[in-house]
């Protein structure tokens, strides 16, 4: 996969939206998680974000949401990776070791 690719580059976005993320309250320990789509250009900058596996909880979602546009533009491409953006899901769970 391109996460086991680059585990640095995609660790930099997920660290980059945790600093951003601010939980809704109660939901910080919970076994919760949401899975978003995210679509990045090669400079960096945030082309979409949209969230492609609820978690059941409204809040907690569009809470996610925020982080992603408020930790945005992102780190260029690695030189290396194919194609002119990046698409992908990322997985964010307060309640586990990322």
């Amino acid at each position: 996969s391109l996460e086991a690719k680059y585990p640095a580059y995609y660790g930099s976005i997920r660290d980059k939206v945790q600093d951003n993320w601010i939980y809704p309250e109660g939901l910080k320990d919970g076994a919760i998680s949401v899975i978003a789509t995210i679509k990045i250009a090669r400079s960096g900058k945030l082309l979409d974000v949209s969230v492609e596996k609820r978690s059941g909880n409204h809040a907690f979602d569009s809470s996610l949401l925020k982080a992603v546009k408020k930790a945005a533009p992102f780190p260029p491409l690695p030189v290396d990776m194919e194609g002119s953006f990046l698409e992908t899901g990322l997985r964010f769970c307060p309640g586990c070791a990322q």
